[in-house]
């Protein structure tokens, strides 16, 4: 590449980025989300050529642009977003990012296990956000209580609480799963699948 497709490059790039804060921004202004949100990846389909292009075999689209992004639940509108350039950032700092704009307002936030950690969902708690999600065992849940979760039956659950902090570990079919809240408690429902019509029992919030 010469210099002056360098030049030219750069100067695409940073035009890219400022349209893209652009877009971000009236996202975040134009609309306010109601209480439930969510905090998740996408992947925007790409097959040219680009230096932070991913590639995830367990997605029906395998190749692209990674995005993470905030979405309303009940709509799916996404309201702050922020794309995988291909650096290596903590991931505080990727949720840091998406989660600014939502502090201090009572926000119920849903997520997977990707994310979620007994230290961040009690920062994200100071600041008045509310976190429900599964979580992986190295994620800060308590020794004893995952050599409990073994001798679980199916359709048994072992909780604990820190304060606010729920830690619940459910047997679900033929695993468990591990999950935490701060706006649920550990009640169990009973609920009927839809595909076998076979009532199972589920704690509140894996339903929800």
């Amino acid at each position: 590449m010469t210099i002056m497709q360098q030049e030219q490059t750069k100067i695409v790039c940073t035009k890219s980025i400022q349209f893209l804060d652009i877009v971000v921004n009236n996202f975040r202004t134009n609309y306010i989300p109601d209480r439930e949100i969510s905090l998740d990846e996408g992947m925007l389909g790409w097959r040219g050529r680009l230096r932070f292009r991913v590639y995830n075999p367990s997605k029906i689209t395998k190749y692209g642009i990674l995005v993470s992004m905030v979405c309303e639940n009940s709509i799916g509108y996404i309201c702050n977003l922020q794309i995988y350039d291909g650096k290596c950032e903590p991931l505080t700092e990727t949720v840091g990012f998406l989660l600014e704009p939502y502090e201090g307002k009572g926000y119920h936030l849903y997520q997977d296990s990707y994310y979620i950690s007994v230290h961040q969902t009690n920062e994200l708690l100071q600041k008045l956000i509310r976190v429900c999600g599964t979580m992986r065992v190295n994620r800060g849940l308590p020794k004893d209580m995952t050599e409990e979760a073994k001798k679980l039956k199916k359709g048994e659950v072992t909780f604990c609480r820190n304060q606010e902090i729920l830690l619940l570990i459910s047997h679900q079919d033929k695993r468990l799963v591990n999950m935490i809240s701060t706006h649920y408690t550990a009640q169990i429902f009973e609920t009927t699948s839809r595909q076998m019509g076979v009532a199972k029992n589920k704690p509140k919030f894996v339903t929800d």
